[in-house]
């Protein structure tokens, strides 16, 4: 496990047993721990607003979700490889493990107009994790209600940087809170919705062109990725 600076923004790169170790630490600790799935266009928009990258670098933890920074952090001169990424999928579904076996009360947070129903997302956790006690909610939000569930692990699937600053305003007045996470669209995968990529493209990190086909609407999405997020990268280091 180590930590590298790409466009001043420290991102841990660990593999999953290293993954799993941490977490359990943040568990066992009386406060809430932050942690940032992030990405090429978590660094872009992070490098183009200040407020949302000091954010960031006050996370408890933010890893290596795309491909993307893992390229960047070789051009940096840092030795890195794609075993230590961490999608949001494999976080994830680790930290809903544990919480099924812990019994950890854990909330999901969809943004309003998702494309993953929490009624079709309540079903498939259901049958996929038989003992979790969980709640779905769609934004907004109620505090009083998320502080009647007491949840210990939150996910907020909103996408960057509403999830974040979504998290960052919660976690003070959710005392037993624990882990929080900003997922994106990781359930729209894990509830089937959309289909994750296949082995062989997540493996040389182009799994970007498996999401462009299934939803050509991201075009501008995945420019920002592979086009702007790598010419900033460069120029970072003239």
């Amino acid at each position: 496990m180590k930590t590298v600076s790409i466009l001043d923004i420290p991102i841990t790169l660990m593999e999953n047993s290293e993954l799993q170790r941490l977490c359990d630490a943040f568990l066992q600790e009386r406060a809430c721990h932050h942690i940032v799935t992030a990405n090429a266009e978590y660094l872009v928009a992070a490098h183009r607003d200040l407020v949302f990258r000091n954010l960031i670098q006050r996370a408890a933890l933010a890893t290596a979700d795309g491909s993307g920074l893992i390229f960047a952090a070789r051009f940096l001169g840092y030795r890195a490889s794609l075993a230590d990424r961490v999608t949001g999928v494999t976080l994830t579904t680790m930290l809903l493990h544990e919480a099924e076996k812990r019994s950890l009360p854990t909330c999901i947070i969809l943004k309003h107009n998702s494309i993953t129903a929490p009624e079709k997302l309540s079903d498939v956790l259901h049958a996929q994790f038989p003992k979790l006690l969980f709640k779905v909610l769609r934004e907004p939000v109620s505090t009083v209600d998320l502080q009647g569930f007491r949840p210990v692990i939150l996910f907020a699937a909103l996408g960057a940087p509403d999830q974040d600053f979504l998290i960052d305003s919660l976690k003070t007045s959710l005392p037993d809170l624990r882990i929080a996470v900003g997922v994106g669209g990781t359930f729209d995968f894990i509830s089937g919705t959309i289909i994750r990529a296949p082995g062989f493209l997540r493996a040389v990190g182009i799994e970007w062109a498996w999401r462009l086909a299934q939803e050509p609407k991201r075009i501008g999405r995945i420019i920002r990725a592979v086009v702007v997020f790598p010419y900033i990268v460069m120029r970072s280091k003239l």
